[in-house]
C-alpha cells in the first residue's frame, strides 16, 4: 500500500512560481525575535515590549553606566588642590559633629569658629570659599576625653582602598644640626650640645627625609600651627608626644562623593541645597599604632628595636 502524501503547511499548487515567491517574500519581512527576547507589543498602551527593560542597571547594558558610576566620575573631576580642601572641610566637621570635640558647635558653611579647634584662629573649614590652605598640620583640636589634644591629618582620595603608607607623604626637614645659629658646646646647658641631643631623638626614614604625622613632623610645625604665644603651644610642649593623640582620617568614593558634586555645581555657578552635602561619613581612620608603625617602617627599625625604644 503506497503511504499517505504528507500535505505542507503552506499549500502551492504546483507549477506556481509567482505564489510561491509571494509567499516566501512576505516571511523575509516578518522581524526576526532574538532567542529569549520577548516579543514587540506595539499595540500596548505603554510599549512594553518595544521599550522594556531599559533600565540602566540591566545587566543586558554591561557598559552602560549607572548613577553611581556617574557620580564617581564626577568626583576624579576635582582637582588635587580642590580634593585638600574637601578632605579638610570634611575632617573638621567630623571631629565637631562625630567626634563631639567642642561645647559650641559651628553650623555648616556659615563660616563659624569651634573653639575647641585650635589653629586657623578656630575657624572650621568651609567647601567654599574654595581656599586650600597649604602644607603643614591640618588641624589641632582639644578634646573631651582621652589625651587633651589630637593632632588631624585630613585626606580625600578617588581610591577608597588605598593605605596609609600610600596616603603619608614626607619632608625634607632640616636636621638639628643644620636648624641655624651658633653656638659652641656647652654640655648640658644647651648650645651644641642641645643640638645633638635632639637630632639624636629625631626618628627619619633611610633616606633621611621625615614621615608625615611622625612625632618629629609634629614637633617641627606645632608652632606654625598654634602660635608661640599660644597657651596650648607651652603646654603641649611641655608634654611633648604624651600630650596628643595623632589621628589620619581618609574620605573618599562612596561618602564623599556628595560633597565633591556640591563642589563641582558650585565652581559651575550652580544652586547646591545645604541638605545634599550635610553628612560629614569617614571612609577610614588611622590613629598612633598604625602611623608609628609607618613610620619605624620607613626608618628601617624592627621588631626589636621598637620594643626596646617602646614604639
Amino acid at each position: 500500500m503506497a503511504s499517505p502524501c504528507l500535505r505542507p503547511r503552506c499549500q502551492v499548487p504546483q507549477g506556481d512560481d509567482n505564489a510561491l515567491r509571494a509567499i516566501l517574500a512576505k516571511t523575509a519581512m516578518r522581524p526576526q525575535q532574538k532567542q529569549g527576547v520577548r516579543a514587540h507589543k506595539p499595540n500596548s498602551k505603554f510599549k512594553e515590549g518595544k521599550h522594556a527593560r531599559l533600565d540602566s542597571s540591566n545587566d543586558a547594558y554591561p557598559n552602560r553606566a549607572n548613577s553611581a558610576t556617574l557620580r564617581t566620575a564626577r568626583f576624579k573631576q576635582v582637582t588635587q588642590k580642590l580634593l585638600g580642601v574637601l578632605g579638610e572641610h570634611m575632617a573638621d566637621y567630623y571631629c565637631q559633629d562625630v567626634k563631639g570635640w567642642g561645647e559650641e558647635q559651628a553650623r555648616h558653611d556659615h563660616s563659624q569658629k569651634n573653639l575647641a579647634k585650635l589653629n586657623d584662629g578656630h575657624q572650621l573649614v568651609q567647601l567654599w570659599p574654595c581656599i586650600p590652605r597649604g602644607r603643614g598640620i591640618d588641624a589641632v583640636w582639644k578634646t573631651n576625653s582621652g589625651k587633651p589634644y589630637a593632632i588631624i591629618e585630613a585626606k580625600a582620595s578617588f581610591n577608597p582602598a588605598k593605605t596609609l603608607g600610600q596616603l603619608l607623604g614626607e619632608a625634607g626637614d632640616k636636621n638639628a644640626n643644620d636648624a641655624g645659629g651658633s653656638g659652641t658646646d656647652s654640655g648640658k646647658g644647651g648650645g651644641l650640645g642641645r643640638k645633638k641631643a635632639k637630632a639624636k631623638q629625631e626618628q627619619r626614614q633611610r633616606n633621611g627625609r621625615v614621615t608625615q604625622m611622625s612625632i618629629t613632623w609634629i614637633q617641627n610645625r606645632l608652632e606654625k600651627a598654634l602660635g608661640s604665644a599660644s597657651v596650648d603651644f607651652a603646654r603641649l610642649k611641655k608634654l611633648k608626644r604624651h600630650g596628643y593623640s595623632r589621628h589620619v582620617l581618609l574620605f573618599s568614593i562612596p561618602q564623599a562623593v556628595s560633597h565633591a558634586e556640591a563642589l563641582i555645581r558650585h565652581t559651575s555657578k550652580f544652586s547646591v541645597e545645604a541638605s545634599m552635602h550635610a553628612a560629614h561619613e569617614l571612609t577610614q581612620e588611622w590613629t598612633d599604632n598604625q602611623i608609628e608603625r609607618v613610620v619605624n617602617n620607613r626608618a628601617g627599625l624592627d621588631s626589636q628595636v621598637r620594643n626596646k625604644s617602646g614604639k
